[in-house]
């Protein structure tokens, strides 16, 4: 799975205030700052964002199996149901696209039907019905193509995610955790594409220690 270059982060960073579409925006948002599955998105409720302690909180998944449709259940192992840190940025961002969403349902009145309260779904279809993974797929290739990035999928953005914590120096235990994974130097095998910033310190790290022998 190819993973984004920061550039190209920080140009979706950049980029993501002027897409009109909130619902995509969050979700993009909420990918690339937590590495969460397209499932695990799918199947978050406000009860599991913790908005003073900065916390998302993954307890279940939510998909469209063919042959047996929406399918909820829990994460694919023990380590994937977790507890992820959010930034300040992204529980703003949470704040503004909850108080858009109860003016949705509100609006809705009696078409809606989708889960009340707090047990409400961060990304449902328009009326409030669990939505479709081919749904979240789109906003993605849809904003993308918007913004003339390359193409990539749900799940190269969780790549990306993790590409950019290897990158930064994060150790890969802790990386595996925040993603969900049991094994650490899978995911150091799996996740771990270069990233061109990380040549470059490296570069000039190395370079910086070959001058500093010719000095002895």
């Amino acid at each position: 799975v190819e993973a984004l270059q920061l550039s190209e982060v920080q140009t979706i960073c950049d980029k993501l205030p002027e897409y009109d579409d909130i619902r995509a925006r969050t979700f993009i948002m909420l990918i690339l700052n937590t590495g969460i599955r397209e499932a695990e998105a799918a199947g978050l409720e406000w009860r599991d964002i913790d908005f003073d302690d900065g916390v998302i909180s993954i307890r279940r998944t939510s998909q469209y199996i063919p042959g047996r449709g929406m399918v909820e259940s829990t994460p694919k192992s023990k380590t994937s149901v977790r507890d992820i840190p959010i930034s300040q940025d992204m529980v703003n961002e949470l704040v503004k696209y909850k108080i858009w969403q109860r003016k949705v349902i509100k609006d809705l009145g009696s078409v809606y039907e989708g889960n009340p309260g707090e047990e409400a779904r961060l990304f449902t279809s328009w009326n409030g019905k669990p939505i479709f993974d081919s749904t979240l797929r789109k906003w993605l290739t849809k904003f993308l193509k918007w913004c003339d990035l390359p193409r990539v999928t749900v799940h190269g953005l969780r790549h990306t995610f993790a590409s950019l914590l290897i990158a930064n120096g994060t150790d890969a235990r802790t990386t595996a955790a925040l993603l969900g994974h049991s094994s650490p130097a899978l995911v150091m095998n799996v996740y771990a594409n270069p990233q061109d910033e990380a040549k470059a310190r490296a570069v000039d790290s190395l370079s910086g220690l070959i001058k500093r022998r010719k000095k002895r």
